[in-house]
């Protein structure tokens, strides 16, 4: 990447841009593995068009070379694609998409700017879902939907979905939330989406720096398995959660006695931190 190609102004700005724009070019390489994007190489069939995507899920390189991006492709003729990024025990463990309407049963400020949202679900009365998915939300009168993933690990024992949800001050959703919905009111919501799984062998140091988490020094060059390994006195278990700043390790597979994956979750609510005592 040429890191002055296309910049405009000079002093602080130019300075800091430029800063910027070279540690993408660090960091993008190492943490490339890291994406979960739905990647597929074309091995028969050429019928295939691609919505709008972006060049970072799928390089022209990539894309002159056979590869399609799964997510954004819309196919017009029987093909055969060969699944890249992909884990077979992940697919065999995976929660069906469904339908429900839930009742709101609170949504209070947790701190300024942010609300804890608890809906207690109607029908279906549970939802399975892995740590880091999330349900589309419609926004009631509109067509439109938000996206927000739950902040509880299940809804097997409570049948309710918790949402941690930070409201803008021009945000659609934002402002039903603040100002329209009241406990008792009815939502609709279809999920669970997502899959986002990380190797239990995923060094701290460059996760923190690739989605700015706040962990003390000591545990940068440890892995997440490491991290499970030296925190609980007993075995790791599936569902076992550890938080690092913003975001929290749920342990997803085990091998034998240790973390084989883990999922990643954004909440700061409940969790059991990380520090550096």
């Amino acid at each position: 990447m040429d890191a002055s190609a296309g910049v405009q102004g000079s002093g602080t700005f130019e300075a800091r841009y430029l800063a910027f724009l070279e540690t993408i070019a660090q960091l993008r390489p190492s943490l490339h593995r890291f994406c979960s994007r739905m990647t597929g190489s074309v091995l028969d069939g050429e019928d295939i068009e691609l919505d709008k995507y972006s060049t970072f899920a799928l390089p022209d390189f990539e894309l002159e070379e056979g590869f399609t991006l799964l997510c954004r492709a819309h196919v017009y003729e029987d093909v055969t694609i060969e699944l890249l990024n992909y884990d077979e025990e992940m697919l065999r463990s995976g929660h069906p998409i469904q339908e429900a309407r839930a009742e709101v049963v609170s949504k209070e400020l947790v701190t300024q700017d942010m609300r804890h949202l608890v809906l207690k679900l109607i029908e279906p009365t549970d939802i399975a879902f892995w740590p880091g998915q999330y349900v589309d939300i419609a926004i009631p009168g509109t067509d439109a939907t938000r996206s927000f993933s739950m902040a509880n690990t299940s809804s097997k024992e409570s049948g309710q979905l918790e949402f941690v949800i930070r409201c803008y001050p021009d945000g659609k959703f934002s402002h039903f939330l603040d100002q329209q919905l009241d406990v008792g009111d009815q939502l609709d919501l279809v999920g669970p989406f997502g899959v986002f799984t990380l190797p239990g062998n995923v060094p701290l140091g460059e996760l923190a720096a690739f989605y700015g988490l706040q962990i003390p020094a000591r545990f940068a060059s440890a892995t997440a398995a490491q991290l499970f390994d030296q925190r609980f006195d007993e075995q790791a278990q599936v569902g076992d959660r550890l938080a690092a700043g913003n975001a929290t390790l749920v342990v997803r597979s085990l091998d034998g006695e240790h973390v084989k994956s883990v999922g990643l979750k954004f909440s700061g609510v409940g969790e059991r931190l990380i520090s550096g005592n």
